[in-house]
């Protein structure tokens, strides 16, 4: 017959069962083995750095007080149970801790903020962790450090060797502008800056809500200061034509930014470069060209940036300081291209542009009855006109055309590329009108194309 269990007492460390006299030793009853959790050293951040064991300790101005690590734990049960201790203190006066707790997890960062009381500026603080999953605690981590900034460097100085502010007089022509940044304190270390506004500083949040900052001097539009308190130059392009803004901010060893300082300039009115179409005018679906050439008086034209729709692409000048692109002109809407020059001397451009759009009427085009709005031919000088499918239509049975809406229209046949010319010599001086449509295999007609012209 097995034993009966009546009770159990628990003496001090000994399980004691009262039936028969029968004591079961605390091995027999051990709880199952437990792994202590630990911090992972690499996830030490302070206001959304890492961890810097040795000196020279950083400087931190933006989310200073906010301290972040994680801990790994081998038991699969105990990731949701960690209790996290950090301690802050002054490193001249290692005694003065400060402890701050907060329960997490292993999957997610921790996170505790330090008292304001704690942050002096121009105070260097040590801080550690460690933490507990409610059976074994880690040790300590290393000591982490850094210098409390929370004060804002001053305001740049900003200067210009040939680009004088718009108040005294206009910048060159043809010339990108100079400009010096002055620190007006040794706080400041470098300098942003941007044409009419300035990005905010951000930091992002990583895997796990890691707070992620990063040097602003790995961001666009940074400049380092020659030395602590010193200055930096740099050469920029005028974004647009008559008056931009240029804005400037000091940055200090903590990453704060100062106040912004205006600088505003006036460029020379011009420098686009033109645009022109060589050749017959552009027709739905067939090559265009375009030729770029400098603005008067601008020299060094090394290439030419331009945007076709949206795609960007470079073409080098030739020795005169053109180019000329070529494309097929496929989309039914008509085609646009903006255009920017760039010197040797670093000079870039305004920006110029082209468009054409096709109407859904058949193209015309004449060698001598041109609408350009001047007087062109004469009584009884005979012309051609030859006209193409409307955008989009890739078949034509003919044209059906008018002058001066007399009559019926007469019809004409195309050729094997879809065209037809017709010649025509005009009896009056004075404006007349063309009135055209294309004509489909099925019968159905194009909107009209109404040509008009002056005959001398």
């Amino acid at each position: 017959m097995g034993s009966v269990w009546r009770a159990r007492v628990l003496v001090g460390l000994a399980l004691v069962s009262v039936a028969f006299g029968v004591t079961v030793s605390p091995s027999a009853l051990a709880a199952p083995d437990n792994s202590p959790p630990a911090i992972d050293p690499a996830s030490r951040t302070n206001g959304g750095f890492p961890c810097a064991e040795s000196a020279p300790y950083p400087a931190l101005g933006s989310f200073v007080d906010l301290l972040q690590a994680r801990a790994t734990d081998a038991d699969p049960d105990d990731r949701w149970r960690m209790r996290y201790e950090f301690a802050v203190w002054p490193a001249e006066d290692p005694a003065t801790r400060t402890v701050l707790t907060t329960n997490g997890n292993t999957e997610s960062f921790s996170r505790v903020r330090v008292p304001a009381g704690v942050l002096v500026d121009g105070r260097t603080l040590s801080w550690q962790v460690r933490v507990s999953d409610g059976v074994g605690a880690s040790s300590w981590s290393g000591a982490c450090s850094f210098v409390v900034d929370q004060t804002d460097p001053q305001a740049a100085l900003v200067s210009s060797t040939n680009y004088p502010p718009a108040n005294v007089g206009q910048g060159p022509l043809g010339e990108p502008g100079v400009f010096t940044f002055t620190a007006t304190d040794l706080d400041t270390i470098g300098f942003e800056y941007a044409w009419e506004s300035l990005p905010s500083p951000t930091c992002d949040y990583g895997s796990g809500g890691q707070l992620i900052c990063a040097d602003p001097f790995t961001k666009p539009n940074t400049v380092r200061a020659d030395a602590p308190g010193g200055t930096a130059t740099v050469t920029l392009n005028a974004p647009r034509e008559w008056r931009n803004r240029l804005l400037v901010r000091s940055i200090d060893q903590a990453g704060l930014r100062s106040a912004t300082t205006t600088y505003e300039i006036a460029p020379a009115f011009g420098g686009h470069p033109s645009v022109t179409v060589v050749g017959p005018a552009p027709e739905w679906n067939q090559p265009v060209t375009l030729r770029f050439a400098p603005y008067p008086g601008i020299t060094g034209t090394v290439d030419y940036t331009y945007w076709f729709g949206d795609e960007q692409r470079t073409i080098l000048a030739e020795a005169d300081g053109t180019a000329t692109i070529t494309f097929v002109a496929s989309d039914v809407d008509g085609a646009s291209v903006r255009v920017r020059s760039l010197s040797a001397n670093g000079w870039v451009s305004p920006e110029a542009s082209w468009s054409v759009h096709f109407d859904r009427g058949p193209g015309v085009q004449s060698d001598i009855y041109v609408d350009n709005g001047q007087p062109v031919g004469g009584v009884g000088v005979t012309g051609t006109f030859t006209f193409s499918p409307p955008a989009g239509w890739t078949e034509v049975s003919g044209y059906q055309y008018s002058f001066d809406f007399f009559g019926e229209p007469t019809f004409v046949a195309p050729g094997p590329d879809g065209r037809a010319t017709i010649s025509w010599a005009p009896d009056v001086s004075g404006g007349t009108y063309l009135q055209v449509f294309a004509v489909g295999p099925d019968g159905s007609q194009s909107e009209s194309n109404y040509h008009s012209f002056q005959v001398a």
